[in-house]
C-alpha cells in the first residue's frame, strides 16, 4: 500500500511541476520575446508626472486619443476617466488583456478600447 502511495504522489508531483514550469514559461514569455527582435523596445511605464502632462494637454482639445505602446493602459484609462475617448495599440497580448480587465473593472471599456497590433507592420 505504502508503495503505491509513493507512485501516486510521485506522479502528482511531477505533474504538479510540469505544470507550474508551463505557467511561469506562458506568462513570462510574452515580456522575454521582445527582447529577441531586431529592435528592442522595452516595457517601460508612464509615471504619475508623465500621465499628467498628458492629461494637461488633452484638456484644452476635442477628438480622440490613441496611445501608441499602450502597455498597461495608464495614459488610456486615465484619459479615459476624464471623459476622453481612447484608444491604446500594445504588441503584447497579456498587457493588452490587463489594460482591458482594468477598463472593465473601472467601468471605462466604452471609452477606452485596447487592440493587440504590431505597429511597425
Amino acid at each position: 500500500m505504502e508503495e503505491k502511495y509513493k507512485k501516486t504522489f510521485g506522479f502528482i508531483a511531477i505533474g504538479t511541476f510540469g505544470a507550474v514550469a508551463v505557467s511561469l514559461l506562458a506568462g513570462s514569455l510574452p515580456f522575454v520575446l521582445p527582447a529577441f527582435r531586431r529592435i528592442c523596445l522595452p516595457y517601460v511605464p508612464a509615471t504619475d508626472n508623465q500621465i499628467q502632462h498628458v492629461i494637461s494637454l488633452l484638456k484644452t482639445r476635442k477628438g480622440n486619443l490613441i496611445d501608441l505602446g499602450s502597455g498597461d493602459g495608464r495614459i488610456v484609462l486615465t484619459a479615459a476617466k476624464i471623459g476622453f475617448p481612447a484608444v491604446g495599440v500594445e504588441l503584447n497580448p497579456w498587457l493588452v488583456l490587463y489594460s482591458k480587465a482594468k477598463a472593465f473593472y473601472l467601468g471605462l471599456n466604452k471609452k477606452a478600447v485596447f487592440k493587440r497590433q504590431d505597429i511597425w507592420k
